[in-house]
């Protein structure tokens, strides 16, 4: 079923991030697992006539967000690094990633 739904994040990037942190716990899943893969589906049922809405914008300016979260994620200690696209005011690309390494302090994360 996770496998499933790693196939469901390209059309449906809103359930990108909890189907991610579903698959990171495939080595020892719980109930509590189990649960959260069935709301996936429940959600994904209730929003499936739901999506985004392109604007027709004469101003194409390009604008970019980015973040880091100092160890941010709190069964790892490491920090997660995110960003945003815009063009005009159309939401064009969104990430966020894992960092491979921990850091042991803010200056090293920068």
């Amino acid at each position: 079923m996770v496998v499933g739904l790693q196939y469901l994040t390209l059309p449906w990037l809103d359930i990108a991030f909890i189907v991610n942190q579903v698959a990171q716990r495939l080595t020892a899943p719980t109930h509590y697992d189990m649960c959260a893969i069935k709301g996936i589906f429940w959600y994904l049922k209730g929003t499936l006539f739901c999506g985004l809405t392109f604007h027709r914008d004469l101003d194409l300016h390009l604008l970019a967000y980015s973040d880091i979260g100092w160890a941010t994620d709190v069964t790892t200690c490491r920090s997660i690094t995110s960003s945003c696209v815009f063009l005009g005011r159309n939401l064009i690309s969104w990430t966020a990633k894992k960092q491979s390494v921990m850091s042991h302090s803010n200056a090293e994360s920068k």
